[in-house]
């Protein structure tokens, strides 16, 4: 155990939910970090459902590292995170996914840019994939986002507004995070939901507080991408959530440009031959990733515009 007198520079957070087959890795990689040991902890925020799964994992687990266990009930990213950010006793605080693997000087990397640039709110860097068979032919480049994979090139630079951090690599001061107020409760993963948007809506926090966000490609993390959501219904689902998650995370996204939405819907039946032009065709299964990105496009903005008109439904309801 540390000297609590003298808090490490940083603390890095899991939270994890019933992955303990590949938990065991990502908590390797911190124990493998370029940054001394006595400058950094770990913490592990676990919401896995088996008690019996819990214990044995945690009795055979030793590290070389400080790491400290959390168990809590009620499941959540962003709750879980808030837990993390409350155990936390470094200046700065990492997160890193349960299924990610961080690069030996991940660490050393977000406590150098958070050290030298006190405006900077969050950093992150480049999460490759780690591909459990073949990339899909189907995939095309814009859905990497769907799969955390992100490269925003070979430079430390600001970041610009429409641009973001992943999840799965970010560090931030945890003085700053606490003052942002943490991570929002109503949006992120809860369970196997995937509702998303809770790391944008926290650099639109940081920016409003007058912090900047950064890339720094020396802050490099491996990624594992799931077998089960290498497929195209998958991918549907994700679209589907993330107009869910735009609607929860914005007070403006359930009245933004209806048109652009059918606009996108009339691009996608326009490339379709006139016998496939209903609805069925949202989920049919597409052979090149020009269609899949296409119908895709549709999905979101099919459901976007569904969310609209419940959204003023119930507006006219709450006002009768």
């Amino acid at each position: 155990m540390s000297d609590c007198s003298n808090p490490p520079s940083i603390t890095a957070v899991i939270c994890t939910y019933d992955r303990y087959d590949v938990l065991v890795e990502a908590l390797r990689s911190l124990e493998q970090q370029t940054l001394p040991k006595e400058q950094y902890e770990l913490v592990v925020v676990d919401n896995s459902p088996s008690s019996e799964k819990k214990e044995r994992f945690w009795e055979g687990l030793h590290l070389a590292c400080e790491c400290r266990a959390v168990f809590e009930d009620e499941p959540g990213l962003s709750r879980a995170r808030n837990i993390g950010l409350e155990e936390a006793r470094g200046r700065h605080i990492a997160f890193l996914d349960d299924d990610a693997v961080a690069s030996p000087g991940w660490l050393e990397a977000a406590v150098t840019v958070l050290d030298e640039r006190p405006k900077v709110g969050i950093v992150g860097g480049p999460v490759e994939p780690i591909w459990p068979e073949r990339r899909p032919a189907w995939l095309h480049e814009w859905q990497e986002g769907y799969l955390t994979i992100l490269d925003r090139g070979p430079d430390l630079r600001e970041l610009g507004p429409a641009e973001w951090v992943a999840g799965t690599n970010m560090a931030l001061p945890r003085e700053v995070l606490q003052r942002a107020g943490g991570f929002d409760t109503a949006i992120g993963r809860i369970g196997r939901s995937l509702l998303s948007n809770e790391e944008l809506a926290l650099t639109k926090k940081l920016s409003a507080l007058g912090y900047t966000s950064v890339y720094s490609p020396n802050m490099r993390v491996r990624h594992r991408v799931h077998a089960d959501r290498l497929n195209q219904d998958w991918f549907v689902r994700r679209a589907s959530w993330q107009a869910v998650s735009d609607l929860l995370s914005s007070s403006e996204a359930g009245s933004g440009d209806r048109s652009s939405d059918e606009r996108t819907i009339e691009r996608f039946f326009s490339s379709l031959p006139i016998r496939r032009r209903k609805f069925e065709s949202f989920f049919a299964g597409s052979a090149t990733k020009e269609e899949f990105q296409l119908r895709l496009s549709a999905v979101e903005a099919l459901a976007r515009l569904l969310l609209r008109e419940e959204r003023g439904a119930a507006s006219l309801r709450s006002s009768a």
